[in-house]
């Protein structure tokens, strides 16, 4: 006995699925709002103010004392930021992946908590500590040696400032990598040293 079954019945009613249109007019919004920036920014770029094509604003911009020497000291910064952080990090790598040193745990632990900080705080927070005038280790240093209103013991807003608190915030990136590296190598890399004598037998003549 065979039962006939209507499938016209059984398949559910199709709707329309609005999700689809909303999420293209939402793509398309968003990459006006980036590609149309970019695009005046280009077409500024390789045009004069009467709108003739010119590539003297890449030559004004590569010659022009005004621009190049923010570049440089941009790129001063970006090279002691590197070196500082190198230098206090693979120490500390070395120590901690390859040595017994005390409570390297927790120094580990620190480094790698110090990426939940944000860097704008650490800012501010060594603005407070060495501003020039307000900085609270400068008005401490005037107090004890009865210095000038004027005196300071350090700037933070200086070069070397700048330095000092990028290099604070980039070192655990180094430290973590390196870390990392030293675990998973081996810690005895070198050839191990041959024997002068044979295991169970005479010394061997050289």
């Amino acid at each position: 006995m065979t039962i006939a079954v209507d499938r016209s019945a059984a398949r559910p009613a199709r709707h329309f699925d609005l999700s689809v249109p909303v999420l293209v007019l939402l793509g398309l919004f968003l990459c006006g709002l980036v590609l149309l920036p970019l695009g005046w920014l280009a077409w500024y770029s390789i045009t004069d103010k009467s709108g003739a094509p010119t590539l003297g604003n890449f030559v004004k911009l590569a010659t022009d004392p005004t621009f190049v020497r923010p570049y440089l000291t941009a790129l001063q910064i970006a090279a002691s930021v590197a070196l500082g952080a190198a230098v206090a990090a693979l120490p500390l790598a070395w120590l901690v992946a390859r040595t017994d040193l005390p409570w390297r745990r927790a120094i580990r632990a620190l480094v790698t908590a110090s990426f939940v900080t944000p860097p704008f705080l650490g800012a501010i927070a060594w603005e407070i500590l060495a501003a020039p005038n307000s900085g609270v280790l400068n008005q401490l240093y005037r107090w004890l040696f009865g210095a000038d209103q004027y005196d300071r013991l350090f700037d933070i807003y200086t070069s070397a400032g700048v330095v000092f608190v990028m290099a604070c915030y980039s070192f655990p990136y180094v430290f973590v990598l390196v870390a990392n590296a030293l675990d998973n190598n081996p810690a005895n890399w070198k050839t191990p040293r041959r024997s002068s004598a044979r295991q169970g037998g005479t010394p061997c003549s050289a």
